[in-house]
């Protein structure tokens, strides 16, 4: 999950870049690991971080 939310900070890096990152290959089961781990979606993380900064 830390190595997910690293590769997910990088913005010029996709959401499906970031799977291939650690190692999942269909981004669909990334998405649902994430959210099962996270309790949001990738992309509700990134929206997350964003507003942060």
């Amino acid at each position: 999950m830390i190595e997910a939310k690293a590769f997910l900070s990088i913005f010029e890096m996709s959401i499906s870049e970031a799977a291939y990152a650690i190692g999942i290959s269909d981004p669909s089961y990334f998405a649902r690991f994430f959210k099962k781990q996270s309790g949001m979606s990738p992309r509700e993380y990134r929206k997350m971080i964003d507003l942060s900064s």
